[in-house]
């Protein structure tokens, strides 16, 4: 496995990589200016969710726009420990599921990353079987077995198509698919609202029926789905391999007519990485700096970044749309503050921690309110660190911004993925030497961070992380 790992990184061209692309910490030299071009990579949920499907399927796939993150990597490896043969080159993959076997998963790769969910309804799918260790990625609460996400609603949506499960106290799944139904499915079943399509079960709820309802011969109707711009991919996907996906006008309702695992091909443009459009802008204002954000698709990304470019008119950010790029200019005289709101289909609640890097820089206070994650604020003890007076309460978290800015005392440890781009925002923002470790879990959502900011004026170096 080693030797096909290496082909990747031989396979991206030398100036889209750096030497710290993969550091676990760095120094970050802050108080200079970011200014130049960068392009964004590709939608990491809609990779994860698209080599699921391809698994599912028994296809073989050829995906464009696919980001060179830790979840590509780990899950590549595991999709070849199951039998699936695969090829990288730059943003494209080739994922051939075809000869796929079934095999119980490892746990050394699926506790890596969040992504790895989607292989259980994947192999019920494809196999009818699975031995699934549990997923890991960022740690956005306490749930059932000590988990950092919700899974069991996923378990329960899946027993609707006639599996079944055994769950263990650590959280691993037995499961089986002993009879192969189709299923009409209320998606609200499983949201915080009963009345409307709320809160964090949505999302993967609506990935996972789609997986199994496309495996599935016959038509099987989910009602209420969460439709994201990954989701859209992943019908896109779908139906480019040969499943019939039909959007009820309204959008109240999917129905899917599967074509159950067999051979065949498809092919798939990944979108563009929205979110981290919105982390470069945060940069560029953070740090009073001019960026622009370039991308292969840029009607697609603005229509996708719609309530995104909003908020960011809102705090009274300068951004223009020219061509193929996005310009966001870092003018502080600009900038007013705001309160924004997090919920299912408009504003992202990934999206939702940058902005306070913005309203670091913006006098007088705002806030933020995650409907999504309720009380996903962790990345706020970044803030303090350097200056930014912050408070939170039932109602959200209160930035109050126009404060001088410090270097951290300590090092910043992020604990997931946006909380890693916050620290390294606000560290890049704070005048003097700040040390940002636990970089791993940027290196899980952001194709070559470290190496755009370098490119941009950044100053980083490695760093020495104490042996725990």
């Amino acid at each position: 496995m080693a030797s096909r790992m290496v082909l990747i990184a031989q396979a991206v061209p030398a100036s889209s990589r750096s030497a710290a692309a993969d550091l676990p910490a760095v120094v970050v030299h802050g108080g200079g200016r970011i200014g130049g071009q960068v392009r964004v990579a590709g939608h990491k949920h809609s990779m994860v969710a698209a080599f699921a499907a391809t698994l599912a399927l028994g296809v073989r796939a050829t995906l464009t726009g696919v980001p060179q993150v830790t979840e590509r990597d780990v899950l590549l490896e595991q999709l070849e420990l199951l039998g699936c043969t695969w090829s990288v080159e730059g943003d494209q993959v080739v994922l051939d599921a075809t000869a796929a076997r079934p095999a119980p998963l490892s746990a050394r790769l699926t506790r890596k990353i969040h992504g790895s969910l989607y292989l259980l309804p994947a192999m019920l799918a494809r196999f009818g079987e699975v031995e699934f260790p549990g997923a890991g990625g960022d740690q956005l609460g306490d749930f059932e077995m000590g988990q950092g996400r919700p899974f069991l609603h996923l378990l329960e949506m899946l027993e609707r198509f006639g599996c079944r499960f055994e769950v263990s106290a650590d959280g691993s799944v037995h499961g089986r698919r002993d009879r192969r139904l189709c299923a009409d499915v209320e998606l609200l079943d499983w949201s915080d609202d009963p009345r409307t399509i709320a809160g964090s079960r949505m999302s993967s709820v609506t990935k996972a029926a789609l997986l199994l309802a496309a495996a599935t011969d016959g038509t099987s109707r989910l009602r209420h789905p969460l439709v994201l711009w990954s989701t859209q991919d992943l019908m896109s996907f779908l139906g480019a391999a040969g499943v019939g996906v039909a959007v009820d006008p309204d959008g109240g309702a999917v129905t899917i007519r599967g074509r159950g695992p067999g051979h065949g091909r498809a092919a798939a443009q990944l979108a563009p990485d929205c979110l981290e459009s919105v982390t470069w802008a945060a940069c560029a204002v953070a740090t009073g700096g001019t960026v622009e954000i370039r991308t292969g698709a840029p009607d697609r990304m603005r229509r996708m970044m719609h309530h995104e470019l909003a908020a960011l008119a809102q705090l009274g950010v300068q951004h223009e749309w020219e061509g193929d790029r996005l310009t966001v200019t870092g003018d502080p005289g600009t900038l007013r503050p705001a309160d924004l709101v997090a919920r299912n289909a408009t504003l992202s609640t990934d999206a939702l921690p940058l902005y306070t890097t913005v309203m670091m820089r913006a006098p007088g206070r705002s806030s933020v309110s995650d409907l999504v994650w309720p009380g996903r604020y962790a990345y706020a003890e970044h803030l303090g660190r350097v200056g930014v007076p912050t408070s939170t309460t039932g109602a959200g978290l209160t930035v109050v911004g126009g404060a001088p800015l410090r270097p951290a005392d300590a090092p910043l440890t992020p604990g997931d993925t946006r909380s890693g781009a916050v620290a390294l925002i606000t560290a890049l923002a704070a005048p003097g030497r700040t040390e940002v470790h636990g970089l791993d879990h940027v290196h899980r959502g952001y194709a070559d961070m470290l190496g755009k900011l370098t490119a941009l004026g950044a100053g980083l170096t490695p760093c020495p992380v104490p042996a725990p």
